[in-house]
């Protein structure tokens, strides 16, 4: 096994068997895990949060969208390069400076004055969490034993969705106590000791001599292509369709997105690889996590200002509504998992989109007097519906890729989920701007708690039953490219 990391310091060799050793791993791992944890958090802790700000820095529609998005986009983007670089520059000096940025970028955000400062400063932290969370992975397999991997892996997975489960509970509560502020303030301690302890710690002894070849043209290509397209789907409502600099930016997006696609084929160890696409249940597989991934967060990202904004509860409660949403799902995953080796992933998947295609179906006739019970009964359904999807595609994904792609096909699998994270809150305010006129929408999102105007709050709802439409055809799509297309992959006899 690679010793990749060790502790910096020789201890006297007669206590290194005995407890020396162990609680030098201890600390890799501790120190792994923060990086897994606030990483994930801060890709959920601001969903709730949202609406506080954009009143508090009055910011328009466009910043609120890149307010949400930079942080995400900018993971989606550099979350495989991150790793690569790691393997050639050493993983434990990246690691080091992924917390750095993330640190930096949190206190940044913190003291932002104005919403394009902000959306700024995220893309910073962003790096630094995409960084985290690639480099965190291969600090634990180098310090993990081969015949334990997996559980120790399991254990990263479990600390990722905990803290994805907690964002937004944790997001409420600091915002309604401490102010929105807070919610970056409180990486930068954390951070900092996670950063200690790794500096004091551990030392790199395998820093860059790989083979590995870092696909910088596929990552900038990918890069444009996809930052042109966000910026299509947040300009377009406000500047006009047909207008020369959105027309460009189509151009931009379609030019970098077939580049990319074409040096993909060509490069020996691409971003992502193309030619996984070819084996059918991987490419139905992602394509549902993808649009599962779209339409899900485009209905989160807009029930949160549903429920401030012309309901009236506090970012508090609000947190804990959603959190409704991912207690189902960690209740139903693990009897999903099992159902899928039973029955084959294909109808087990596309019964949980099914169910959250009608939960959408049920939401567009939301009405502003809804009651609280009635909502959190149908996110709790919307949670099932999660819990049954999760499992079996994620099982699909990694069943149908080689065996010596499945590293690949994870990371391509991750990087779908996050792009379509990063493209859902764009597409929901263009789709909403279809109803609202853009200054309007404006005026409604920086309203902070409760709008006041009984007719603005009619025209949003009347704009959120149209994305709820859409999210709901778009969930029945992914059901039905899983349930025709053929991936039922290794039933258990």
């Amino acid at each position: 096994m690679d010793r990749t990391f060790e502790t910096s310091r020789k201890e006297p060799r007669a206590k290194s068997n005995a407890s020396t050793i162990p609680v030098m791993k201890r600390i890799g791992f501790a120190v792994a895990f923060m990086g897994v944890f606030m990483s994930a958090l801060d890709s959920r802790i601001l969903i709730v949060s949202i609406p506080t700000i954009v009143a508090d820095l009055s910011a328009d529609t466009a910043t609120v969208v890149w307010v949400s998005v930079s942080y995400q986009l900018v993971l989606t983007i550099f979350l495989s390069s991150a790793g690569r670089i790691g393997d050639l520059y050493g993983r434990k000096r990246i690691f080091d400076y992924g917390f750095l940025l993330f640190i930096v970028g949190s206190a940044l955000s913190a003291l932002a004055q104005n919403g394009l400062q902000l959306a700024s400063f995220r893309v910073v932290q962003g790096l630094g969490g995409a960084i985290l969370v690639a480099t965190s992975t291969a600090m634990i397999t180098d310090l993990t034993p081969k015949q334990k991997l997996g559980r120790m892996l399991g254990i990263r997975s479990a600390i990722w969705a905990s803290a994805a489960m907690a964002g937004p509970v944790l997001g409420g509560l600091l915002v309604a106590t401490l102010g929105w502020r807070s919610i970056f303030y409180v990486n930068i301690p954390v951070g900092g000791l996670a950063l200690l302890l790794s500096r004091w710690k551990l030392r790199d002894t395998n820093p860059g001599h790989t083979t590995h070849r870092f696909d910088i043209l596929g990552a900038l290509t990918f890069s444009v292509s996809l930052t042109a397209f966000l910026l299509v789907l947040t300009l377009g409502a406000d500047l006009g369709w047909n207008s020369p600099s959105v027309l460009g930016l189509i151009t931009t997006s379609v030019i970098a997105g077939t580049a990319f696609a074409l040096l993909e084929f060509r490069h020996s160890m691409p971003m992502i690889d193309p030619r996984l696409f070819k084996i059918k249940s991987f490419s139905v597989a992602n394509l549902a996590a993808l649009v599962h991934s779209i339409a899900m967060f485009m209905f989160i990202f807009l029930i949160v200002f549903f429920l401030q904004l012309v309901l009236g509860y506090d970012v508090g409660t609000v947190g804990l509504v959603l959190f409704t949403i991912w207690i189902s799902t960690s209740l139903t995953a693990p009897v999903s998992g099992w159902l899928s080796d039973r029955f084959g992933s294909a109808p087990i998947a596309t019964t949980g989109l099914i169910i959250k295609a009608a939960v959408l179906i049920q939401l567009v006739n939301l009405d502003v007097g809804a009651d609280l019970t009635y909502l959190v009964s149908l996110l709790f359904i919307m949670g099932i519906g999660s819990g049954l999807f999760f499992p079996p595609n994620t099982r699909a994904v990694m069943s149908s890729a080689p065996g010596d792609k499945r590293g690949i096909a994870s990371g391509v699998l991750t990087t779908m989920q996050n792009m379509g994270i990063a493209i859902s809150l764009p597409l929901g305010v263009a789709i909403l701007a279809t109803v609202i006129p853009y200054p309007t929408l404006t005026e409604i999102l920086q309203s902070g708690v409760g709008i006041g105007d009984p007719a603005l709050s009619n025209l949003f709802r009347a704009g959120l039953s149209r994305v709820f439409f859409l999210g709901s055809l778009m969930m029945l799509l992914a059901a039905g490219s899983t349930l025709f297309s053929g991936f039922r992959t290794n039933r258990t006899k």
